[in-house]
């Protein structure tokens, strides 16, 4: 069993033991986010040009988007 006198060094102790754990730790945390970070930089793209629009058949009209297309059932209602 431990005397009382030596409880408040052995407490403190562990406590410096803990702290320099967590501080080792977070610069092992620190460097990979460095290094992270270095790596996503490589694969931002560097300004890249907009792309230009597809040009579809040259028509006057324009093809019925699928939205404006009626149902089948629409459809079937309109004839009388």
């Amino acid at each position: 069993m431990l005397s009382l006198g030596c409880v408040p060094s052995r407490l403190v102790a562990e406590l410096h033991d803990a702290l320099d754990s967590c501080a080792k730790r977070q610069r092992q945390l620190e460097r990979s986010l460095r290094v992270s970070r270095r790596l996503l930089r490589a694969w931002e793209p560097a300004e890249t040009p907009a792309p230009e629009p597809t040009l579809g058949p040259e028509t006057n009209e324009e093809a019925p988007s699928a939205a404006c297309t009626p149902s089948p059932q629409t459809s079937r209602s309109w004839s009388f």
